[in-house]
C-alpha cells in the first residue's frame, strides 16, 4: 500500500506537470529568456523617464569610428541600450535590430511598418517600441515576441517606463496610452490630434506630452488631466523635466517653452524656425535645443541666449550631454557634432545622410546614433 508521503509526492509531480502545460503569461517566461540585465545608463529615448538628455560619465572625446552597422532602411529613431551595451534601434525597413557593443548583429524582429519609435528597455529585459503598422510591441532580450497592442494609427512616439513599471506611449490616433508590463490597457487619454511627442515623467509621477493640437498636456499617473498649455502651433518635441519638475518643450511656432509644474509659463525663447528637436536640460536649468533654422541653441535658466552654433541644415536631432558638459547632436547636414558647453566645436563626424536620430551613450562612453543612410554609427575608443 502506498504510504501518505509517497502519495503527496505523486500529487505534487502531477500538479507541476499540469502547470507546465499551461499557456505562459509574461511573468511566466523562463529566466533564461528574460535576462535580468539591471539598470542601463541609456535605456530609452533621451536617457531616462525625465527625458533631459544627460549622461553621468564622459562621452567620446574624439571622432573615431569604432564600428558601424548597416540596416535595410533609413533610421529616424534613436538608440536605446542595455546595461550589457546591446544597442536596440528600429529602421524604415520595418525591422527592429539588436546589435552588440562590438557592432555585431544579434537578432532582428520584423514588423509590418516603418519603425520611428525609440525603444524603452526595462530592468527585466523587456523591450517596448512602436511601429507604423499600428502596434506597440513587447519583445524579450532574445528578440522573442511577448505581446503587442493594436492601436488605430501609427505609433511613432517613444514609450516611457514609469517608476512602477508601466508603459506610456503616444499614438497618431490622437491618444496617449498606458499599459501594465503584461500588455493590459490601463487607460487612454484622447487629445485633439496626433501624438508624436514622447511622454516624460516628473518626480511627482505626472506625465507630460505634446500634441499636434498645439497643446502640452500634463496627466496624473491614472490618466486624469491636471493641466494643458496651448502653444502657437503643433508640438512634436518631447518634453524634458528638470529636478524641480519644470517642463521644457519646443513647438512649431519657433518657441522653446519653460513651464512650471502647474503649467504656468516661466519663460519663452524664440528661435528662427520650427522646433522638432527635444531639449536637453542640465541640473542648473540650462537648455539646449535644435531648430529648423540650422542652429543648436543654448538658453540660460532665466530664458536668455547663452550662445548658438550654426550647422549647414536643419537640426531635428535632440541633443544629449555628458558629465563634462559636452553636447552631442546631429544635423540634416549629415554630421554628428560634439560641442563644448561654451559652444565650441570639439569634433564632427560625417555620415552618408541626414542625422535626425538623437545620440545615445553606450559601452565606455561611446556615442551611438543612426543616420538616414540606414547605418548605426558608434563613435569612440
Amino acid at each position: 500500500m502506498i504510504n501518505s508521503r509517497l502519495l503527496i509526492i505523486i500529487c505534487l509531480v502531477l500538479a507541476i506537470s499540469a502547470l507546465a502545460g499551461c499557456p505562459k503569461k509574461v511573468e511566466d517566461i523562463p529566466e533564461k529568456k528574460i535576462v535580468k540585465i539591471g539598470p542601463s545608463l541609456w535605456p530609452m529615448f533621451r536617457g531616462d523617464s525625465h527625458r533631459n538628455g544627460s549622461y553621468p560619465f564622459p562621452g567620446a572625446a574624439e571622432s573615431n569610428l569604432n564600428w558601424e552597422y548597416k540596416t535595410g532602411g533609413e533610421i529616424f529613431g534613436s538608440p536605446a541600450l542595455s546595461s550589457y551595451g546591446t544597442v536596440y534601434i528600429g529602421s524604415k525597413d520595418g525591422c527592429f535590430y539588436a546589435v552588440s557593443k562590438k557592432g555585431e548583429p544579434l537578432w532582428k524582429y520584423k514588423t509590418g511598418g516603418s519603425i520611428r519609435s525609440t525603444a524603452a528597455v526595462s530592468v527585466e529585459g523587456y523591450i517596448y517600441f512602436g511601429s507604423d503598422d499600428r502596434h506597440l510591441y513587447c519583445l524579450n532580450s532574445d528578440g522573442n515576441f511577448v505581446w503587442r497592442y493594436n492601436t488605430s494609427n501609427y505609433v511613432g512616439s517613444s514609450p516611457v517606463i514609469t517608476p512602477d513599471g508601466n508603459i506610456v506611449v503616444g499614438c497618431e490616433d490622437h491618444r496617449l496610452y498606458a499599459f501594465d508590463p503584461a500588455g493590459k490597457l490601463l487607460w487612454d487619454y484622447k487629445t485633439g490630434d496626433f501624438v508624436e511627442s514622447s511622454p516624460a515623467i516628473g518626480k511627482d509621477g505626472n506625465i507630460v506630452v505634446g500634441s499636434h493640437d498645439d497643446n502640452v498636456y500634463c496627466l496624473d499617473p491614472a490618466g486624469k488631466l491636471l493641466w494643458k498649455y496651448k502653444t502657437g502651433d503643433c508640438v512634436r518635441s518631447t518634453p524634458a523635466i528638470d529636478m524641480n519638475d519644470n517642463v521644457y518643450i519646443g513647438s512649431h511656432d519657433h518657441n522653446l517653452y519653460s513651464l512650471d509644474q502647474q503649467g504656468k509659463v516661466r519663460w519663452v525663447f524664440t528661435t528662427g524656425e520650427r522646433i522638432f528637436s527635444s531639449p536637453a536640460v542640465t541640473q542648473e536649468g540650462t537648455a539646449y535645443v535644435g531648430s529648423d533654422d540650422g542652429y543648436l541653441w543654448a538658453v540660460s535658466p532665466e530664458g536668455r541666449l547663452l550662445w548658438r552654433y550654426k550647422t549647414e541644415n536643419k537640426v531635428r536631432s535632440s541633443p544629449s550631454f555628458d558629465m563634462n558638459g559636452n553636447i552631442y547632436f546631429g544635423s540634416d547636414d549629415k554630421n554628428l557634432y560634439c560641442l563644448t558647453q561654451e559652444g565650441s566645436l570639439l569634433w564632427k563626424y560625417e555620415t552618408g545622410d541626414c542625422v535626425g536620430s538623437s545620440p545615445g551613450f553606450g559601452y565606455n562612453g561611446m556615442v551611438i546614433t543612426g543616420s538616414e543612410d540606414g547605418t548605426i554609427y558608434c563613435i569612440g575608443k
